[in-house]
Parts: structure tokens; C-alpha cells; sequence
């Protein structure tokens, strides 16, 4: 009993002495590292031919695979949220416009074309896919060949969480997906729609 009271004494001691560390280092410390991390991922990513605008910030474990032969612009004032996937595959492209909020376990796969226009949100865990495995009901689904189509993110458009954009997609300027939504067919401008497919449900009155 005496020897629990005396450990306890001394943890509360060690937080007291430590804790001026612990607010330093959140204060300080995290934005410092946060920015260090964004800067050699920038200077990674600009010796693979990639533009970059200013003001470029990543979250933790980002993933960003850069093909060969590829075609990346980013903008200015983009944000990677946390564990954010980007893969542009050979001979393909990507394009992020500025002002763009790509928020936590988003996963964008290019294997022919995505572009996410300026003013963009797209909340966590969307997948923006613009190709499909290569199937025909009568056989395994390819893993070498793909039927792919662009996907184009119009300005100031919002996907909600966990929205899926399927290839050969366009989501209109200003309209909102709703969250858990498939996005199979184009979204008109200025509208909300929501689904599995997405369908829409209501448009701005003109």
C-alpha cells in the first residue's frame, strides 16, 4: 500500500516536470514537424516532375505513388488530411486546382485522368477510381487490364464521406454528394444528389 503511494507521488511529480515539455512540444514541436514532413514530401515529389503551388500541407502517413511519364499540377493552399492514398499510374494524370481539402483516408487512383477543379472538399474516406477491372462474367476479373474513363471534380464541389466516384464521371460546379453516395452517372451543376446510384434529390431554383 505505502509502495503504491509512494509510486503515484512520484508519477504525478515526473507529469508535473514533464508536462511544460508536453504543451512546448504541441505547441512548437507538431506544426514544426508537420511542416518539415510537408517540405520533403514537396522536394520528393518535384524531382518526379510534379508542380506544386505554395502553401502545400500533408497530414500523417500520406501515401503518393508517381509514375512514369505522368502529369501532376497542384495548386495552391491544397491539404492532405491523414493516410491520404494518391496513386497516378504511367501515362496518366492529375489535377488539383487551389483551395482544395482532401481530408482524412481519401484514396485517389488515376490510371487515365482526375481533376478536382479549385474550392473543392472532399471529406473522408471518398475513393475517386477512374478505371475498372476488365471482366466478362465468364472468367476471373483482370488484374492487368482496365477499362478506364476521366472523372472531373468541378470547382467548389463537396463529396461527403465515404463517397465512391466511379470512372467517366462529372460532378458538377457547386453541387454536394451525400455521404455513402456512388457516383456512376454525371452530377448536375448546382445539385444535391445521394444513393446507391447517386440520384438526385433537389437543385438550386433559378
Amino acid at each position: 500500500m505505502v509502495l503504491k503511494k509512494v509510486v503515484f507521488f512520484f508519477i504525478k511529480i515526473l507529469s508535473f516536470l514533464v508536462y511544460p515539455f508536453y504543451i512546448l512540444f504541441r505547441k512548437i514541436g507538431k506544426p514544426l514537424i508537420s511542416l518539415l514532413n510537408a517540405e520533403l514530401i514537396t522536394l520528393r515529389l518535384k524531382s518526379k516532375g510534379v508542380q506544386i503551388g505554395n502553401n502545400f500541407r500533408v497530414g500523417k502517413n500520406p501515401t503518393i505513388r508517381v509514375g512514369k511519364n505522368t502529369n501532376i499540377k497542384i495548386g495552391n493552399n491544397v491539404v492532405l488530411g491523414d493516410d491520404v492514398y494518391i496513386n497516378v499510374k504511367r501515362n496518366s494524370e492529375l489535377f488539383i486546382g487551389n483551395n482544395v481539402h482532401i481530408n482524412k483516408g481519401v484514396r485517389i487512383s488515376s490510371f487515365e485522368s482526375i481533376s478536382i477543379g479549385n474550392d473543392v472538399l472532399i471529406a473522408s474516406y471518398c475513393n475517386l477510381l477512374d478505371h475498372n477491372h476488365q471482366f466478362d462474367l465468364k472468367s476471373p476479373a483482370s488484374t492487368k487490364y482496365y477499362d478506364c474513363a476521366p472523372i472531373k471534380l468541378e470547382n467548389g464541389s463537396w463529396l461527403g464521406t465515404k463517397v465512391q466516384v466511379n470512372k467517366g464521371t462529372i460532378v458538377g460546379e457547386f453541387s454536394i454528394v451525400a455521404s455513402n453516395s456512388v457516383v456512376t452517372k454525371n452530377i448536375s451543376k448546382s445539385c444535391i444528389y445521394g444513393g446507391i446510384p447517386a440520384k438526385k434529390i433537389k437543385c438550386l431554383e433559378k
